[in-house]
């Protein structure tokens, strides 16, 4: 078994479970493309994780197992005018997710005017999820999106966790506005 490929990301950027690292970071005009073993690995294509401030812009991601732009427990970040397609092709994957989860939160990120082209295997076109029941998903702006032909397997544009529908409990102030 090739171990190295489970956890692997065309960008990884992470601070150890401290969610204080990384303000000021741009991932700008890059180019991801054909990472991830289809069936064997999630592989996302830009990989944030518990990281905070980082600004991701103007990316072509294509051709990802995992999610295209993967935000998991960030803090303040966002994600603009990037393309993303043909992403999100295993299992609770997306084109673009924002994730919460083991203690660690996500809260006032922005994800706004990215396109998102699903493939025939894309689960889900834009994702808003909790990974468990540890962490809160607060004050995210998710809006001016668009996802093209979504053709996975909930054949869903933008899905929110029931959680993260600003139930007062584990998710508030999150704003999912025109996507299409």
């Amino acid at each position: 078994t090739d171990e190295l490929h489970e956890f692997t990301g065309g960008i990884y950027l992470q601070t150890w479970n401290n969610q204080t690292g990384g303000l000021g970071t741009t991932v700008s005009n890059n180019l991801v493309h054909d990472n991830g073993i289809l069936g064997y690995t999630a592989s996302p294509g830009i990989w944030t994780d518990t990281t905070t401030g980082i600004t991701i812009t103007k990316n072509v991601v294509y051709n990802c197992s995992g999610s295209g732009i993967y935000l998991e427990k960030t803090l303040n970040e966002l994600a603009a005018y990037n393309t993303v397609y043909n992403c999100g092709q295993t299992i609770y994957t997306a084109g673009i997710a924002v994730f919460a989860g083991g203690g660690y939160n996500s809260i006032g990120n922005r994800i706004f005017n990215n396109t998102e082209v699903n493939g025939s295997r894309t689960w889900w076109g834009i994702a808003v999820q909790f990974e468990d029941n540890t962490a809160t998903i607060k004050n995210n702006i998710i809006e001016n999106n668009i996802a093209l032909r979504p053709g996975g397997s909930y054949n869903q544009t933008l899905y929110v966790d029931g959680n993260a529908v600003n139930n007062g409990v584990r998710s508030s102030g999150n704003t999912y506005s025109h996507n299409t």
